[in-house]
Order: structure tokens, then C-alpha cells, then sequence
């Protein structure tokens, strides 16, 4: 397996550009979808970010769909701060805004993340209770 540093994340804007690593990786089709790799753990000693990295590339392989690795622990989500539930789309926060931006411009999702105490980790509970 390749090794990638501990920490790849996708700035927090809508439509990103392919960073030169994925435009040389990845060669998607004109309107195929996309789909975000999310990384569910946010340990220092993970391993995600490698099998992360490898499922893109692997899902890549033979496939117009654009696949990007995005890391929660670049995201940056504090816990429970918003002050109405996510699920009404009122965010008062910059950063649940940008996160909800972010990952609306998918259309579907890889999870990649330990099990921990037969669940799945609270940074990814809490990423996906900041969403609408």
C-alpha cells in the first residue's frame, strides 16, 4: 500500500479544483458524479488517511467517477454548537456553513473508520448530525 501523510484534507469551499495529485491520479468523465472518501477518525495514531487513500485509488481504477479524500480532522466541526438542530438547514455557524457546503456537492459517500466500543467514532457522529 502507498504511504500518504497522516493529515490530506480538502479545504472547506463547494467545488474545489483537483489538486495536481488527483488531476495526475484521476481522469474523471465530464459530468460523472462525485463521491467524497471521508475519513471518520481523528486519533494521531489512525491509519485511515492510508486506506483512505488507497479505496480512491483503487474505486478510481476503470471508473468516470471523481472520488476525494476528505479528512475530519482538517474540518475542524466542534462539537454540538449549533444552536437549532442541523436537520432545519439554519445554520448560525461559518463553519457548519462550510462544512454543509462542502459535502452537498457530492453524490454519495465513502466512510472509512474504526470500530470503537461496537460504533462507529463521535467526529464522524458528529459530521454527520452538522448536516441537513
Amino acid at each position: 500500500m502507498p504511504s500518504y501523510p497522516a493529515s490530506t484534507s480538502i479545504p472547506l469551499t463547494p467545488h474545489r479544483e483537483a489538486s495536481n495529485e488527483m488531476e495526475q491520479t484521476i481522469s474523471p468523465v465530464e459530468g460523472a458524479g462525485r463521491v467524497a472518501v471521508i475519513i471518520g477518525s481523528t486519533r494521531p495514531s489512525r491509519i485511515c488517511p492510508g486506506i483512505a487513500h488507497w479505496s480512491r485509488e483503487a474505486l478510481s481504477e476503470d471508473s468516470p467517477v471523481l472520488y476525494e479524500v476528505i479528512d475530519l480532522a482538517g474540518i475542524g466541526l466542534p462539537f454540538l454548537d449549533e444552536p437549532l438542530k442541523p436537520a432545519l438547514g439554519d445554520y448560525k455557524h461559518e463553519h457548519t456553513k462550510a462544512w454543509s457546503s462542502l459535502i452537498s456537492g457530492y453524490q454519495g459517500f465513502v466512510f472509512v473508520f474504526p470500530q470503537y466500543n461496537w460504533g462507529y467514532p463521535a467526529p464522524l457522529k458528529n459530521a454527520l448530525d452538522d448536516t441537513q
